[in-house]
């Protein structure tokens, strides 16, 4: 479901107005010490700054609260 509704909309960089293309980071360190891996986000070709959907940021969540445990 997630993969469908990212696919469909497209993520506009605020500050350069371009649209960002899709990225995944191979690590992300979320918080010090709890790497998580495999994160998809998007990334603004012009100033290179990293936005995730709030769907994103909700699995982000739940990866971190299931790693913390």
């Amino acid at each position: 479901m997630e993969e469908a509704e990212d696919s469909m909309s497209k993520i506009i960089c605020k500050k350069d107005k371009v649209e960002a293309r899709k990225i995944v980071f191979p690590t992300y360190e979320y918080m010090p010490g709890v790497p998580l891996h495999n994160v998809k986000a998007y990334e603004c070709p012009i100033c290179n700054e990293f936005i995730f959907t709030s769907q994103q940021v909700d699995r982000i969540e739940k990866h971190h609260m299931a790693e913390a445990i």
